[in-house]
């Protein structure tokens, strides 16, 4: 592994820490993330402020009104997500929401393996057969076979095509539905049907126009990148779509749900659908699933995601939900000491586990359950399969490393096999870009058609690169540092050399090497619990507003131990000062002993049996060498 560059923040004028009335560390940190006057720091500490109208978003108007129309007449609705847990939290969010608003409410979320991301015309078809089935159920007709078209009428027959004399099987006339499932729907009185993406669509042109061939209307949500063409859909919520003047668009998938629910439960309230005493469902109500999916799905946490997340975290302690009290329990974390790091880190990884190795449905399943029995059996469900991905990530990680060791490496990784499962290859991706810090692919090979997984640096647009090998691919789509494809086998080939070459022209005369930013050097002594609580109003920490790194340099180190898998604990002193620190995955100093060292680290709490220790989380070191 490379050698990781620390950078510095440049140091804060001095005045700012009076006028933002906080230590002067805290000053620095804030100043080495951007905050540099009294109302950014106002704001960022009152993330309240960032909530925006949900109606601000362009295509939000013409969505909610083809939804309230699709309520008022009973029309299904069906809820077509994702398996990751951005996705999955989404769809749970929306089914939630049109339920309670009495919606005909269904979901689809997609088998990973078998039919990969995004819309599918297959998925398409069998949504469309469904809708026609709830829509002869709620007709009153009580079987195909009950009765003939000569009940329709002449008016409806016309419609249909056929003569008044016609006596055609309901059976046979539920076949012709398929084929002509407008008329059919007009003939009695039926509406068109809805699909409503979450986290995904943005980029299904050929998907969404079957669907509309089919008679269905489609609404899409999605936070994806957009492609060169739009989907001709009734109606797109993307605030990355042109001319979207949103203020916030860095919005997850769940993120983009929660806007839509929170415009539909606004407009009921004002302007109900039908008669109630009061809408069943409140928006707080909604902020959990909020925060797992934004969390998970490695949203920065400024702006608005910040608000959604911190709300949420609060509503995780005290979840109506037996599903996610069950998964609290199963992964070892507290209610009240919930953070995004626990997120991040234990539930969202088993919420993910679902829709890797096995169906996502589960995950999903255990957010909508009611029963805390079933909740508890998916829970621990979803820790076994976690363990399981866990093992298998291992496990094709050294795979891929050996592939790499014998094959080279370049400016991009591109490595495939058939034992690079779909649903483990991103994370393989990931690690490897890590480690070597260079964009990876890691494909998983099919009989015709392969899917693969990539994983980007800051100074190579993955989904941009991808946008310019399209006619090479099935379908693909992401963000600037993680996306996924899908490619006939006959393309690898050329899909490689092409990747390669735009990774030369595009890396060329940079420097690639990983890069750890510091935002204050201090001494031992100033990183105590008093730091800890100052910085504690600066939470939820993550993706965006990374937990703060400090760095305290020529500091004695001793009592070096492995621990756990490949971890490091030892103690440092300064005069006095004595802290005892962590190294995850750094055991490899445990050899050498550096007797003194410099450290990068962030502050927390270790709480065993009671008792709470104050621990420094290493984040890099080194032996001692001077200033940075």
């Amino acid at each position: 592994m490379d050698k990781i560059k620390w950078v510095l923040a440049p140091a804060a004028p001095a005045e700012l820490a009076g006028s933002f009335g906080v230590l002067p560390i805290v000053a620095q940190i804030m100043y080495s993330r951007g905050l540099a006057s009294p109302t950014a720091v106002h704001e960022f500490l009152h993330p309240e402020l960032a909530e925006h109208d949900p109606f601000r978003l362009q295509g939000m108007t013409q969505a909610v009104a083809r939804i309230r129309r699709a309520l008022s007449q009973q029309e299904p609705i069906a809820v077509y997500g994702d398996y990751d847990v951005d996705g999955v939290t989404a769809t749970a969010l929306l089914v939630h929401v049109l339920r309670a608003l009495g919606g005909e409410a269904f979901p689809y979320i997609p088998h990973r393996v078998e039919e990969g991301y995004g819309l599918n015309l297959e998925a398409i078809q069998r949504l469309h057969t469904k809708v026609i089935e709830m829509r002869w159920q709620s007709s009153g007709i009580p079987s195909l076979h009950a009765q003939s078209t000569a009940d329709l009428g002449p008016s409806a027959l016309e419609e249909l095509g056929l003569s008044a004399t016609a006596e055609l099987g309901l059976e046979a006339l539920a076949a012709r539905a398929l084929e002509d499932a407008a008329k059919v729907r007009r003939a009695f009185g039926m509406g068109a049907g809805l699909l409503l993406t979450v986290d995904c669509g943005i980029r299904s042109v050929r998907e969404v126009a079957y669907a509309r061939e089919l008679g269905l209307d489609v609404i899409i949500t999605d936070h994806h990148g957009v492609g060169p063409e739009l989907p001709q859909a009734n109606a797109i919520i993307n605030p990355k779509q042109p001319g979207n003047t949103y203020p916030d668009v860095d919005l997850a998938g769940v993120g983009l749900a929660f806007k839509l629910a929170q415009a539909l439960l606004r407009l009921e309230r004002a302007y109900p659908t039908r008669a109630r005493d009061a809408v069943p469902i409140e928006e707080a109500d909604l902020l959990d699933v909020v925060a797992l999916g934004t969390v998970a799905d490695v949203a920065p946490l400024v702006g608005e995601n910040r608000r959604l997340v911190r709300a949420g975290l609060r509503q995780i302690q005290n979840t109506k939900r037996p599903g996610l009290r069950a998964l609290l329990k199963e992964a070892g974390v507290s209610p009240d000491k919930v953070t995004a790091m626990a997120i991040g880190f234990y539930l969202g990884p088993r919420l993910n586990a679902a829709g890797r190795l096995a169906d996502a449905m589960n995950s999903y399943q255990l957010l909508m359950t009611s029963s805390d029995q079933r909740a508890q059996q998916l829970a621990v469900a979803l820790g076994q399969k976690n363990r399981e991905r866990q093992a298998k990530t291992s496990e094709l990680l050294e795979q891929a490393k050996a592939q790499l060791a014998s094959e080279g490496i370049g400016d991009i990784i591109l490595i495939a096999g058939k034992q690079y499962l779909a649903g483990v290859a991103g994370l393989v991706a990931g690690r490897l870009t890590t480690e070597f810090y260079r964009p990876a692919v890691v494909l998983e090979v099919g009989a015709h058609e392969s899917k693969a997984s990539a994983r980007s640096i800051p100074e190579f647009h993955i989904t941009q690169a991808l946008d310019q090998c399209a006619e090479l691919l099935v379908r693909h789509g992401g963000h600037a540092e993680a996306a996924g494809f899908t490619v006939r086998n006959e393309n690898w080939l050329a899909l490689c050399q092409r990747l390669r070459a735009i990774a030369a022209e595009q890396l060329a005369g940079k420097e690639l090497q990983r890069r750890l930013a510091i935002d204050a050097e201090v001494a031992l002594a100033e990183a105590d619990e008093s730091l800890l609580a100052a910085l504690e109003p600066l939470q939820p920490f993550g993706h965006g507003n990374p937990e703060p790194s400090l760095v305290t340099l020529n500091l004695e180190a001793s009592n070096y131990q492995v621990v756990g898998n490949g971890h490091l604990r030892f103690e440092v002193r300064e005069g006095e000062t004595f802290r005892e620190c962590i190294a995850f995955r750094q055991a490899e100093w445990a050899v050498t002993r550096p007797p003194r060292v410099d450290l990068v680290y962030s502050l927390g709490l270790n709480e065993f049996r009671g008792n709470r220790t104050l621990q420094l989380y290493v984040k890099d070191m080194r032996p001692a060498s001077g200033p940075i």
